[in-house]
């Protein structure tokens, strides 16, 4: 039994080195500056959550925001699988 299990563990980690394009997922990224409006440079929650909702219904997800690197402007990096 022990070698047999053995076996399928040796097996199992050719497999993963060998087919890494099969295993993994691939994704697409997009990077955006989200402009603030309104007084004094500030955006409305309300109006942040439909761009994000946006961005969500063409299939992205929000994985981080980097602070101001563009312009003083916050960049929100998106991904979504191809």
């Amino acid at each position: 039994m022990f070698f047999f299990l053995k076996y399928l563990i040796l097996k199992t980690k050719y497999f993963d080195v060998f087919n890494l394009s099969y295993i993994m997922k691939k994704f697409e990224y997009k990077a955006e500056c989200i402009t603030p409006m309104g007084n004094w440079g500030m955006i409305k929650l309300e109006d942040y959550e439909k761009i994000l909702n946006q961005y969500g219904e063409e299939g992205y997800e929000l994985v981080s925001i980097l602070p101001k690197i563009s312009e003083l402007k916050p960049v929100h990096i998106f991904k979504k699988e191809k």
